[in-house]
């Protein structure tokens, strides 16, 4: 049943506290589904509040004081945070990758460039980098280079390998 007020147009209830107020009479989800012939836009509540505009896509709890995730203008999509600063930026927690079968996480740099995992607190950074140019391992603590896995598979510690194992005291 539907009820048109000058307020709005009520689904399901008779005073429409919006333009467009669609209730459930149930704890089943209530859900709005805008479509066209190349896809649709489907918003429902029980946790299921998406906010979308030209701009950024928002999604929040049903009373809107949450935000759990955001696309902004740019693309980037930030979980625990409203401000993204790269494609993917998570705040508060971890990622987890499971699978009954092999995982994995891929970093793909170009040729002549560095694939990076980097620990920071805000100053001294630990980084594991791969360099595609010489196809080496490099770790680094507090940004010094402190170990190094050649393309032979030598490894240098406090240097750049010459022998299987080359130990360079500083």
């Amino acid at each position: 049943t539907g009820t048109a007020t000058m307020d709005g147009l009520g689904i399901g209830t008779t005073s429409p506290a919006e333009l467009l107020h669609v209730h459930q009479a149930s704890t089943n989800a209530a859900r709005m589904r805008l479509s066209n012939t190349e896809g649709y836009l489907e918003i429902g509540t029980n946790n299921q509040v998406m906010n979308l505009d030209s701009q950024t896509h928002t999604f929040r709890n049903e009373a809107g004081s949450s935000e759990y995730m955001r696309i902004d203008a740019s693309g980037n999509v930030g979980i625990g945070t409203s401000s993204p600063s790269e494609k993917l930026h998570v705040n508060g927690g971890s990622v987890q990758v499971e699978s009954t079968g092999n995982t994995a996480i891929r970093l793909k740099g170009g040729v002549g460039t560095l694939s990076r995992i980097i620990t920071s607190d805000g100053s001294d950074a630990g980084y594991i980098d791969y360099d595609h140019s010489a196809d080496s391992w490099i770790h680094r603590t507090a940004g010094t280079e402190r170990m190094r896995i050649d393309s032979s598979g030598n490894v240098g510690i406090g240097t750049s390998p010459s022998t299987k194992l080359h130990v360079q005291d500083s």
